[in-house]
């Protein structure tokens, strides 16, 4: 038996376990119709620019299996892409995947051993930074070790087949239903935690780019990124990304999901591929030693301008965001932080926020919100 019989088998033996249903259901979610009438009990199904085809309800005769083996091959067709992979997105209606599209400077279809290392390495740490705030929030801190809770998260989490391009890494997340229990659960949520996961990367990539892109348009600043971090983008996340560089960090890469059709995509989930030019690793990289400054802590000093109060009810800490000089470790920078600010602290960062007059702030960094704050000892009016 040649290889390719061999493949046409396993295909096959795929496709006759496929439960029509399940290929029904992904026709009807990609806007396929399916017509009142029957063809000699299969189901009649079409699209815009595409003849019929024909399904049947379920697998009762030998020729069901080969209706089903056709209509898979059309789908391939109308979609452009391999019949396996159109296979597996079909009988895994709760997988989320991502692809890492990079930009060697191989032939299409391979990469560098340095870049590659690199890349697959950048995936893990993608999924650490975002796993991190969901399922370990204490550990979510520059250089705090990873959980055990992470690394179960990472192990569930699978390396697909490469797709056609430049060199695509594909990654997919299989979602496990709420009701298969509470390991899989954040507590009092109807969302699989895989789902929680990958909605906070797909936010924190898109957050970062965009701060790339600010940073590309402004010749350099990197103030973006500290307003990127209520969005999940922290040095972790942005180490993660440079390696998708290339070896020498100077490749675009962009980063694609496609939600799992079992699950209502999140509403605010971004589809299409998320952009980073051949500039942005070395951006990122930047950016990542900026934050890990505040991340990692310790005692403050922030002089500035009150540019944003919010609080929840009178009976809990506000936060105040405030422009300025932040002072760490005898260094200076410019930078833009929140403050968690207690009642009487809260009060001045009202006024001063009215008035328009600088304040100085000292304490000390610590997480609230998946976020670090500065959380003020002491907060008054510059004089």
């Amino acid at each position: 038996m040649s290889a390719a019989d061999s493949l046409n088998e396993r295909l096959y033996t795929r496709l006759a376990s496929l439960d029509p249903r399940l290929v029904a259901d992904y026709l009807e979610a990609t806007g396929w119709t399916c017509h009142a009438e029957e063809w000699r009990g299969a189901s009649v199904w079409s699209a815009a620019n595409t003849g019929k085809m024909l399904l049947p309800l379920e697998i009762v005769y030998d020729d069901d299996v080969d209706l089903v083996a056709r209509a898979m091959r059309i789908l391939a067709d109308v979609e452009g892409r391999p019949l396996p992979e159109v296979l597996r997105d079909v009988g895994e209606p709760m997988v989320d995947v991502q692809r890492f599209h990079t930009h060697p400077g191989t032939p299409s279809g391979t990469i560098p051993l340095l870049s590659g290392a690199a890349a697959i390495e950048g995936v893990t740490k993608a999924f650490d930074a975002a796993a991190r705030p969901v399922l370990d929030p204490e550990g979510a801190i520059a250089g705090a070790r990873r959980s055990g809770q992470i690394t179960k998260f990472l192990q569930s989490v699978r390396l697909g087949p490469l797709v056609a391009g430049s060199y695509v890494l594909v990654s997919q997340v299989p979602l496990r239903s709420p009701e298969k229990g509470r390991a899989c659960l954040v507590e009092d949520s109807a969302v699989p935690v895989e789902r929680q996961v990958v909605t906070r990367m797909n936010a924190a990539i898109h957050a970062a780019s965009q701060a790339v892109q600010q940073a590309e348009e402004s010749g350099g600043e990197l103030a973006g990124f500290d307003d990127s971090a209520d969005a999940g983008v922290t040095s972790r996340l942005c180490e993660a990304l440079v390696r998708f560089g290339g070896h020498e960090k100077d490749r675009g890469f962009s980063i694609g999901f496609s939600w799992a059709r079992g699950l209502s995509a999140p509403p605010d989930a971004i589809s299409d591929d998320i952009p980073f030019s051949a500039a942005s690793p070395r951006i990122l990289g930047k950016a990542a030693d900026r934050l890990r400054e505040i991340e990692q802590g310790g005692p403050a000093r922030m002089r500035g301008t009150v540019i944003a109060v919010k609080r929840h009810s009178p009976f809990e800490p506000g936060s105040v965001r405030i422009e300025g000089v932040l002072t760490m470790g005898g260094k200076e920078r410019r930078r833009t932080i929140w403050v968690q600010a207690g009642s009487n602290a809260y009060q001045v960062a009202l006024e001063a926020h009215r008035t328009s007059t600088p304040v100085v702030v000292d304490g000390t960094f610590e997480t609230r919100d998946n976020r670090r704050e500065l959380r003020a000892e002491t907060f008054q009016i510059e004089r």
